[in-house]
């Protein structure tokens, strides 16, 4: 607690079994009480079609220059500042660094003649693969994800879930898992 409090962190969370008061009291002790549920899904990958959507997905890792990723991280940073006050750029670098998976992110297509100047980020997901990773062997685990909020909301959460399926199948992994908030209610019933 002190190493969180030395580094400023200014929210922290605990993932512990609901059902076992053994783990409350511990984490009790330490000034961690139970607030909102986080539901654990789980999804087996299957082959599905290809679906239309005005939508587009990209990897991180497929950005070239320190330009476009320096962009890519603002874009990132805009879009869950509107969520809760912080940037995921260490989460994001964390991956590329460590190599655990990779984040994906979902673009709205431009309308100017200048595709890539005129896309706008409407969501991301850092996601970690494999043996080796939070997710275990065959797994594609969505540590963080977060959309652009209103009322396309559900929309985006829904491609975003579909292109993290799509990347997951590609690393050729059995298994999606994602944590979701109760507190999240439309987020969570997806």
């Amino acid at each position: 607690m002190e190493y969180f409090a030395k580094l400023g962190t200014r929210h922290i969370g605990l993932f512990t079994l609901a059902n076992s008061p053994k783990h409350i009291g511990l984490y009790q002790r330490f000034g961690f009480w139970p607030h909102f549920l986080t539901a654990i899904m789980v999804k087996q990958l299957v082959d599905h079609d290809e679906k239309k959507t005005s939508l587009q997905w990209s990897k991180y890792s497929e950005l070239q220059t320190t330009e476009d990723r320096r962009d890519c991280l603002n874009s990132c940073h805009s879009l869950t500042n509107l969520i809760y006050d912080g940037h995921v750029q260490f989460e994001i670098n964390s991956v590329i660094t460590q190599n655990p998976g990779d984040t994906v992110m979902l673009w709205q297509k431009g309308k100017g003649n200048d595709h890539d100047l005129e896309r706008r980020l409407i969501g991301l997901a850092v996601c970690h693969c494999g043996a080796g990773t939070e997710g275990g062997s065959g797994v594609c685990y969505i540590k963080f994800g977060a959309v652009l909020h209103g009322g396309n909301a559900p929309i985006y959460f829904d491609n975003l879930l579909y292109a993290c399926e799509t990347f997951a199948k590609a690393q050729h992994m059995s298994r999606l898992v994602a944590g979701v908030n109760t507190a999240r209610l439309e987020a969570s019933e997806r």
